[in-house]
Order: C-alpha cells, then sequence, then structure tokens
C-alpha cells in the first residue's frame, strides 16, 4: 500500500527518538482501541490538543503542565517566547490563540506496556497586528503563502493553523508528544 506524503512527512517529524512500544493486539491479531475521553495518566486523549496548544497561546502556563517535555513541546515553547522579538517587534505583535480543529475525532490505541499511543487534532490562530501608534501610517504586506488567501495589505493578518500530533500517554507519568504537523488553511 502507498503512503500519502503527509504520512511520510509526519514520520520524518518524530521529533524524539524513542521507538514506539508495540501496539497491543487482540486474539484476532487486531489492535486494540481505547477510549478517548477516559484519562490515562495526567490527561485523557481529548485533553491532549488543548493542552499542546496553551503553548502557544500561553507559553504552557495553565493545561500544557500536564505535558512532558519533548522536542515538540519545546519547539511550540520557543515559537511563544519569540513571538514578539525580530525586525518587526518595533513596529507589530504576535499572538497565538487556540481554535477548535476542523477535524476533532482522536484515535488512540492500547499499547502492550499499558499505555496508549494518539494522534490528536491540534489547531491555533495566529494574529500579526501593528501596534496602535503604526496603524495610521504603515501596512503588513502578507507572505507569499498567506497571498494565496488574501494579498492585501491589512493593519492584522489572521492566520489559521490546523495540525494533528502524535503522543505517547502511558498510566503514570505526562502526556509524551512526539510529533506534530501544521498546515496553513487560511489566512485575512
Amino acid at each position: 500500500m502507498a503512503r500519502s506524503a503527509f504520512d511520510l512527512r509526519f514520520r520524518r517529524r518524530l521529533q524524539d527518538k524513542d521507538p514506539i512500544p508495540e501496539i497491543a493486539i487482540d486474539r484476532h491479531g487486531l489492535a486494540t482501541a481505547v477510549n478517548p475521553t477516559i484519562r490515562i495518566g495526567s490527561l485523557a486523549p481529548t485533553q491532549l490538543g488543548p493542552a499542546f496548544e496553551d503553548l502557544f497561546a500561553t507559553g504552557g502556563t495553565r493545561v500544557a503542565t500536564n505535558l512532558a517535555s519533548t522536542n515538540a513541546t519545546k519547539e511550540a515553547l520557543t515559537s511563544y517566547r519569540g513571538r514578539n522579538t525580530g525586525r518587526y517587534a518595533k513596529f507589530a505583535t504576535l499572538q497565538y490563540f487556540a481554535t477548535a480543529p476542523a477535524h476533532p475525532t482522536v484515535y488512540v490505541l492500547s499499547l502492550s506496556d499499558g499505555g496508549a499511543l494518539a494522534v490528536f487534532p491540534t489547531a491555533h490562530t495566529s494574529e500579526f497586528m501593528l501596534k496602535p501608534q503604526y496603524m495610521t501610517s504603515l501596512q503588513i504586506t502578507p507572505s507569499k503563502t498567506e497571498a494565496l488567501y488574501d494579498s492585501a495589505k491589512r493593519a492584522i493578518v489572521t492566520d489559521t493553523y490546523q495540525g494533528q500530533a502524535l503522543a505517547i500517554m502511558q498510566p503514570s507519568g505526562k502526556p509524551r508528544v512526539l510529533a506534530r504537523e501544521y498546515r496553513l488553511v487560511d489566512s485575512k
């Protein structure tokens, strides 16, 4: 069976080098699904998306405190910390807001070691806005990708990202987000 380009990119983005534990199978050789609303360790699988988005929105001060530190969580924190630095920081601010995923289904499989493997949706909006003192005299030019949705220069560029992530959850301990992948789905 051919793998999609998305599958291959997702596999390459596995950011922690620990292997994924073996999937638990039943007596018929089928993977064992887990109810995504039941808590496994510090969170239920359905809480993983909001926890991961908390890293972008608040720097991890709320529900993200229930996530283990991994390369994926560190990258999200780096985005949060660097949001108002760089050459445009004098003129504009960047903020992230959690957004409802377009496809909210969470998929969870039981692992042979008693844990679970979860694939969960994640989404956020970024708002790049001129500071009030520059709104009347400057405009933001959208990037090439943003211009596909709206090429007009404007005072605020609002981008929406939809994504999906992979986490290992253990009955004792914090979930470990191993990989995440986002795509820009709207810009206005």
